[in-house]
């Protein structure tokens, strides 16, 4: 089983970097700024700063979360084949299938000024009580029938701590 990235989210990155480097395009190729080379370094600086925070943060998000029971490994990223045509992992942060004890849905209270909503946190309970986060959301259904999709498939139990009054958010 493998959880990807959503389509709005790519349009999220989308905007994101559509955002960021065209005040850069305009910026370095303006009449008025041509010779004022303090100021485009000033201006520059920081886009390709978030620029480069955006790339790492979007590879980072995008790679794939896979559950895969003929390894016995959840990993997230792709995997790589060795010459014997087995599968591996490219780094040692997978984890065996036979350590997630449970799922758990946990509500999250974010505050602004004057107003509040819930997010919804998807982890997995680890047999040592650790907990890895999988997905943070911010409609209950939209992480409810994933987490009762994922717990089928690993055939463990989800544990919902979402009570009545946190259910879909006011904002």
């Amino acid at each position: 089983m493998v959880f990807t990235m959503s389509g709005a989210s790519y349009l999220f990155w989308f905007v994101y970097f559509l955002a960021i480097t065209s005040p850069l395009i305009f910026g370095l190729t303006s009449d008025n700024l041509k010779g004022a080379i303090p100021v485009i370094v000033i201006f520059a600086i920081p886009c390709i700063l978030l620029i480069s925070v955006g790339f790492w943060a979007f590879w980072y998000y995008s790679r794939p979360m896979v559950f895969d029971k003929r390894s016995g490994l959840y990993h997230r990223g792709k995997l790589k084949s060795t010459a014997y045509g087995k599968r591996q992992k490219k780094d040692e942060k997978a984890i065996p299938l036979d350590d997630i004890h449970a799922l758990q849905i946990i509500p999250k209270l974010v505050r602004d000024e004057s107003d509040y909503c819930y997010n919804y946190e998807l982890n997995m309970v680890l047999k040592n009580g650790d907990r890895k986060n999988l997905l943070n959301v911010d409609r209950l259904k939209h992480v409810m029938p994933e987490a009762n999709r994922l717990a089928s498939f690993l055939e463990i139990p989800a544990w919902n701590a979402v009570t009545e009054t946190e259910g879909d958010p006011k904002c």
